[in-house]
């Protein structure tokens, strides 16, 4: 009596259905599904947009003009204000929040056994859904960055913004690479979410500490 064998990768993967397109271009459709459906949903890209826009929209409505008489003093408090809240804070967290689940969430439902199951490696899968993750920073950086830019040339056409646009950019590839690098490294080794977020939102906190400590000397050693 013949017997067949079954696989236990396909008992595992139970009623996983396969994303459209699998079989074919693997690394391609997992940023393709990682982009849209895990990270840039219009909802999480809405929320993330208004929050990185808030502070320095605000800062710019409500700064009396007689404050800020020329271009370099608009740009100047833009540049603190984006770099301080968006860049050494709320930006990290976005993407650390964003990253954490991206691997784990997966492992624990079984999708990555089902993408390990086919010929497509591990390292492959975490570099597409790295890439799908870079992507996403590019989006919410250029769109925050721009409604923040039209802000200010509404109320202060004199200023030139492109300086403050392309510094700032660059700085947030920077900050997607380092805590998004971080983050993806950990979920792909720890299984729950909360214990992936942990350390890097520990070392965010603790990089802004560090810089405001700094900061705060330089200011009193030019007091004295």
């Amino acid at each position: 009596m013949n017997t067949v064998k079954s696989n236990p990768v396909k008992q595992k993967l139970g009623g996983i259905k396969p994303f459209p397109g699998i079989n074919s271009i693997p690394p391609l459709v997992l940023i393709k599904k990682t982009f849209i459906f895990d990270l840039c949903t219009i909802k999480k890209l809405a929320i993330s947009i208004f929050f990185m826009v808030f502070v320095p929209a605000l800062v710019l409505v409500f700064t009396p003009p007689r404050v800020l008489s020329g271009e370099e003093s608009v740009v100047q408090l833009l540049g603190l204000v984006t770099w301080y809240y968006n860049f050494a804070i709320l930006f990290p967290i976005i993407i650390i929040s964003s990253t954490g689940p991206l691997i784990s969430e997966e492992l624990k439902s079984g999708t990555m056994l089902f993408l390990v199951s086919k010929p497509i490696n591990r390292p492959i899968i975490i570099l597409s859904k790295f890439i799908a993750l870079y992507l996403f920073g590019i989006v919410l950086s250029l769109l925050s960055l721009s409604i923040i830019s039209l802000i200010a040339l509404i109320k202060y056409p004199f200023a030139d913004i492109g300086l403050y646009f392309g510094i700032n950019f660059i700085y947030s590839l920077i900050i997607i690479f380092f805590f998004g690098g971080i983050t993806i490294g950990f979920s792909s080794i720890l299984k729950k979410p909360r214990n992936v977020l942990l350390l890097p939102l520990t070392l965010v906190i603790f990089s802004f500490l560090i810089i405001m400590m700094f900061k705060h000397i330089k200011e009193h050693s030019k007091i004295i």
